[in-house]
């Protein structure tokens, strides 16, 4: 397919958009109001979140998997008077009607893993920074083709929306009738952005021609070790970042060895991180985020050096990469030894029969508190702790291990609600 082909899909995507703007003048929404969308196609949704910034609005992405009584919090939570999930008619655009570039055009919801999501508010001018910065890393052309193997919702789905936006490629919709491994094959898929769980499900896959890619974009939380050294023969880029930085901070470059690809990179174009005395880890750049929405506007919490704490803490190894330790707040003591839960995690997945492990902290009278954890994998518990004896001091063994529970998800499992899982099955006689 020629580049023009390429450019179509944008065209597409203006008309479908122009449609939406018209909708949004009959019906009498005003500019600078702000509108939930929910249960929408990608194509539709794509569709509307233009359509909404060109009549100067602010699109808020909801979850699909929120109930009703979520979505409603969500809204009142940012000040949004109008919901839809439906797409207006197409229309032709009869004259420009310019985006704002510097308004806030989005709002996205934080995983909530630890606590209440945040409602994030970006830009078109940080969405487009992140892009840029992203496609100076990983190069893309108009004859590459992205799989939107993330929602929309979700930063990372976003971002990929953006990047063949600016590189005239083309983006390809998700066939959830399909495995990954096949839609890769049917589309001669040459870019890809998947979370741990993805990649370990797609390495399962047999007979899959994944001849194609010339890129695989590996976030949304730790990679196990393991991952990495199994998919060596794959085009792997490591990669760290969240809601609140766009999409990316950092990311391996092309062709790194085993070892790089082991630490999260080196920060991209137009970023710059520091760690503090407490290993914290710190970000400014130009796809940082306007600021949570608190009482409807955005508030951008940095140091007076315009720096924002990511929450994470991390440290820069000798080659100059970023290496991620884990939450903040997740870090607890025990018996006078710090413990991070991720990177018992880490450990845990490592074994070839494990695909997800979430290690949470319980009281204790002796230590203060031990870690236990949720495991899933057909594995027993003789084999995780000979497993462990290798790796990791005896002090950061799990005291305990669970079934992972049937309706935690392996991808950002909610610790919140882990740990009602984990009182119920501590209380069980």
């Amino acid at each position: 397919m020629t580049s023009k082909r390429y450019h179509m899909q944008h065209q597409e995507w203006l008309e479908a958009s122009e449609g939406v703007r018209v909708f949004l003048v009959q019906q009498g929404i005003p500019e600078n109001s702000t509108i939930a969308l929910r249960n929408m196609a990608p194509k539709t949704l794509i569709a509307w979140f233009w359509g909404i910034a060109r009549h100067r609005c602010t699109a808020v992405l909801l979850s699909d998997r929120d109930p009703d009584d979520v979505i409603s919090a969500r809204c009142a939570q940012v000040g949004a008077k109008y919901v839809f999930s439906h797409l207006p008619p197409p229309a032709i655009p009869t004259k420009r009607h310019p985006v704002d570039e510097h308004r806030i055009a989005a709002i996205l919801f934080t995983s909530g893993s630890t606590n209440t999501p945040k409602a994030v508010a970006h830009s078109l001018q940080t969405l487009k920074s992140s892009a840029l910065a992203s496609n100076k890393n990983i190069a893309l052309a108009d004859q590459d083709r992205w799989l939107l193997s993330l929602s929309l919702w979700h930063i990372g789905g976003l971002a990929i929306m953006f990047r063949t936006l600016y590189a005239g490629a083309q983006l390809i919709y998700p066939n959830r009738m399909y495995s990954l491994g096949e839609q890769i094959r049917n589309h001669r898929i040459t870019h890809l952005s998947v979370v741990a769980t993805q990649l370990y499900r797609l390495l399962q896959e047999n007979d899959i021609d994944l001849s194609s890619l010339k890129a695989i974009l590996v976030g949304g939380g730790p990679i196990p070790s393991r991952l990495i050294d199994v998919s060596h023969h794959l085009p792997i880029h490591s990669t760290y970042g969240m809601t609140e930085l766009g999409s990316q901070l950092c990311t391996t470059p092309p062709n790194s060895k085993l070892r790089i690809r082991k630490t999260a990179g080196r920060p991209l174009k137009g970023w710059e991180i520091k760690i503090d005395s407490n290993n914290q880890i710190w970000a400014r750049g130009p796809a940082l985020f306007l600021g949570y929405i608190q009482h409807q506007k955005p508030i951008l919490p940095q140091d007076e050096q315009g720096f924002f704490a990511t929450g994470d803490t991390g440290k820069i190894d000798n080659n100059g990469c970023l290496v991620v330790l884990g939450r903040c707040d997740q870090m607890f003591i025990s018996g006078g030894e710090n413990i991070h839960p991720e990177e018992i995690e880490g450990h845990l997945c490592a074994h070839p029969k494990v695909e997800a492990a979430l290690v949470l902290a319980i009281e204790d009278a002796e230590y203060g508190k031990r870690p236990v954890a949720f495991v899933k994998g057909n594995v027993t518990q003789q084999s995780l702790s000979h497993l462990l004896q290798q790796t990791l001091p005896k002090y950061k063994h799990p005291d305990a291990y669970f079934a992972w529970p049937k309706d935690l998800p392996t991808q950002k499992p909610s610790r919140k609600q882990a740990r009602k899982y984990l009182l119920h099955a501590i209380s069980l006689p």
